[in-house]
């Protein structure tokens, strides 16, 4: 990416604070800086490249597992889908926040813009649905991650966590707790649950039961406060039995996996990562201009593998979307699939998962897999 043209969106996005762009701003400061790229480079365990054929470094029985289920994914059968076109309907979606397939095989969906959560069936019917924009017990407001645990349903949202459980009637309200942090994502493992922190440098996973957990893991650490929080933004993600909790980068090419004390267990890095650049200039900072590309989704497969799934955009207004699929045990892997940003995976379970369909209204679509 030339100077030029980060200075040139750089002054799109200031234009506001800023007059006579062209020739006023100064020469500003790039990130990540480069020794940031070094250190990720440089601790990396293993490297993912654009490649449909798994690592070498993984064992014969770990590739063979690899890409049973990258051909279990690719050959899986459409099924229902889920959102209405119109109507007044509760399957008419106004957002896709967040979707969450736990091992029973139901659809939960978090539509943030109208504050409820729906719970579909494994042939896209709505069984259930609760909630509205508020501040009230079984109300909404900003809702971040949710994660389902048998019959309960935890809720992230500005400083609280909210829990409800499932009863004859559906689920209610049972308890709200204060939390410290911005919960940005949510993830449970053998009885433990992780808040991923939102844009915070350090203690980026944070153990919330059972409490008393000690922070754990590292954003961005170089330039102003700012830029830190700006790039240290990440998701995380666990599965049962796995014994880790991954941490991905929204804007730099690294997952690193850290134990539940918070050691590290492993680092992977993106080998042909397209690497957006933030700009610093004295106080003010400007997001990425194209090229970039961006973490969108870590997402656990229930049998032993993770999915991450980043955004690319180009010069030309072109964009896509990069999955590829991880060993929970080494990083290690390869590329699952390319596919349009309307049509990449959103969540799973070991038997389904379900795809955004292309189109102007938010709708998924079941996809159902065969046995392995």
């Amino acid at each position: 990416m030339t100077s030029t043209r980060v200075l040139r969106g750089v002054c799109l996005i200031l234009l506001p604070l800023l007059t006579g762009c062209e020739k006023a701003v100064p020469e500003g400061v790039n990130h990540p800086l480069p020794e940031a790229l070094a250190q990720i480079a440089q601790e990396a365990t293993a490297f993912l490249s654009p490649d449909t054929v798994p690592s070498t470094r993984m064992t014969d029985d770990a590739r063979a597992r690899w890409t049973q289920l990258r051909h279990r994914i690719l050959q899986a059968r459409p099924g229902a889908i889920i959102g209405a076109l119109d109507g007044n309907g509760v399957d008419v979606l106004a957002e896709l926040t967040e979707v969450v397939i736990p091992a029973s095989g139901e659809i939960y969906v978090l539509d943030g813009r109208n504050g409820r959560v729906i719970v579909f069936d494994s042939a896209g019917v709505a069984v259930h649905w609760f909630g509205r924009i508020g501040d009230g017990p079984n109300e909404f407001r900003l809702p971040a991650p949710i994660q389902v645990l048998g019959d309960t349903l935890l809720m992230g949202q500005v400083g609280a966590v909210k829990t409800f459980t499932r009863g004859l009637a559906g689920f209610e309200w049972y308890d709200q707790e204060t939390i410290e942090t911005v919960p940005f994502s949510m993830c449970a493992s053998d009885g433990r649950i992780f808040l991923g922190g939102h844009r915070e440098p350090e203690g980026m996973v944070r153990q919330y039961r059972p409490s008393g957990g000690v922070p754990f893991g590292s954003g961005y650490l170089f330039g102003s406060p700012g830029v830190q929080r700006s790039l240290s933004e990440g998701i995380i993600t666990c599965e049962n039995d796995a014994d880790v909790v991954v941490y991905g980068h929204r804007h730099s090419p690294s997952l690193v996996a850290y134990s539940y004390a918070g050691r590290k267990a492993w680092s992977t890095s993106l080998s042909d990562y397209v690497q957006g650049y933030w700009l610093e200039v004295g106080s003010l900072r400007g997001a990425p201009v194209p090229p970039r590309e961006t973490l969108s989704r870590l997402l656990p497969t229930g049998v032993g593998f993770l999915m991450a799934s980043y955004y690319r955009e180009l010069e030309m207004g072109e964009s896509g979307v990069r999955t590829y699929l991880l060993d929970f045990a080494t990083g290690e892997g390869g590329l699952l699939e390319e596919s349009s940003p309307n049509g990449r995976i959103l969540a799973m379970n070991s038997d389904l998962y379900v795809r955004s369909v292309p189109g102007p209204y938010p709708r998924l679509q079941i996809w159902h897999m065969e046995q392995g």
